[in-house]
């Protein structure tokens, strides 16, 4: 009985740090796959201004620059829940709340998003960023915000 007690103990032991370190390098590749996402500007479009903000249409290409498949159909566990948006310059644009929670990024393959819209409020800082960001739009830098599981990852 003692034997069999003690092969049990070690059995469990033995599968709980296997699946462990399985979900440790699971998440470190994810991670790693993560960090290494580009994200450029596909199109800029419906744009539209009043006295008081400019708003539009975005959408996105994020490669992914790994060899790691990056899936994400999560039943909203994972959500790319927000996008800013800069000058090459490091001017702060605006932001755009896409909610994509199905995402799937092939290794080494680019996804388009679905057009987003977007708000930029206008305000003094804005008329330099409005120049900035007509005369390279292609060069704007985007800040992803990924809500998993409740908790949020700025990359």
């Amino acid at each position: 009985m003692k034997n069999i007690l003690i092969i049990s103990a070690l059995t469990v032991s033995g599968v709980y740090f296997l699946a462990k370190n399985k979900v440790s390098r699971v998440i470190n590749d994810y991670k790693l796959a993560l960090n290494n996402l580009t994200y450029n500007l596909n199109k800029l479009s419906n744009l539209g201004f009043n006295s008081q903000l400019i708003r539009g249409k975005v959408s996105l290409n994020i490669t992914n620059n790994s060899a790691l498949d990056l899936v994400l159909k999560t039943a909203g566990k994972i959500t790319l829940t927000r996008l800013d948006f800069y000058t090459p310059k490091g001017l702060y644009i605006g932001y755009a709340t896409p909610n994509l929670s199905e995402i799937e990024i092939l290794a080494n393959s680019t996804y388009t998003t679905p057009e987003i819209d977007f708000n930029v409020p206008l305000t003094s800082v804005s008329i330099k960023v409005i120049t900035e960001l007509f005369s390279n739009y292609q060069n704007i830098q985007i800040k992803p915000t990924i809500n998993a599981l409740g908790k949020n990852y700025t990359f």
